[in-house]
C-alpha cells in the first residue's frame, strides 16, 4: 500500500483558519498572501484579528 504524504497545503481550511488565530495580520499576509490561489482565497475568509495594544508603554515625544 503505497500512501502519499500530506502536503501542507493539502490541509484542510479549518486547521488553517486555527494556525492563522496565532499569527499577526501582518505576518500572516506576507508568509501566505500570493503564495498561490488557494491560500489567496483562505486569507480573503479569514477574520482580522487585531491585538489589544493599550498597555503597550510608547512615547510618542
Amino acid at each position: 500500500m503505497d500512501k502519499q504524504p500530506t502536503l501542507f497545503e493539502g490541509l484542510p481550511v479549518e486547521l488553517f483558519h486555527v494556525i492563522f488565530e496565532y499569527l499577526a495580520p501582518h505576518d500572516l499576509f506576507m508568509a501566505f498572501n500570493n503564495l498561490n490561489q488557494r491560500f489567496t482565497c483562505i486569507l480573503a475568509r479569514q477574520p482580522l484579528f487585531i491585538p489589544n495594544n493599550r498597555n503597550m508603554n510608547i512615547s510618542l515625544s
